[in-house]
């Protein structure tokens, strides 16, 4: 959110989290886009180890990116929210991003999601 936010704008913002799990702003996702189509780092072909990731991370990752909230990626797989946020809290220091907005573009970044076949 941005610091001169109007008091609907917040609230949207709120029910989003509430009801999603994330929120765009519109500026958030037009950065998110060009920072995609324009990226100012260069692009790893391969991973550092640190960056290696266990299979539950990768489908995590995959479920995030496709939009889903920690409790819907818990009922999926059939384990604890707790243990859904524990992973998330990894692929953020793994990736060195703060948020979803960075662990996607990230992700996309180093075409770390499987196109489908």
């Amino acid at each position: 959110m941005l610091k001169d936010a109007t008091a609907e704008q917040l609230i949207q913002a709120l029910e989003d989290i509430l009801q999603k799990g994330y929120h765009f702003t519109d500026q958030t996702s037009l950065a998110l886009v060009h920072g995609i189509q324009h990226p100012t780092r260069k692009v790893l072909t391969s991973l550092p180890d640190q960056l290696k990731m266990t299979e539950r991370q990768k489908q995590i990752l995959e479920l995030i990116c496709a939009g889903h909230t920690a409790a819907s990626i818990a009922k999926q797989l059939f384990i604890s929210r707790r243990t859904v946020e524990g992973h998330w809290r990894k692929l953020f220091e793994k990736t060195g991003t703060h948020n979803v907005v960075g662990l996607v573009s990230f992700a996309t970044q180093k075409d770390l999601l499987k196109r489908p076949s």
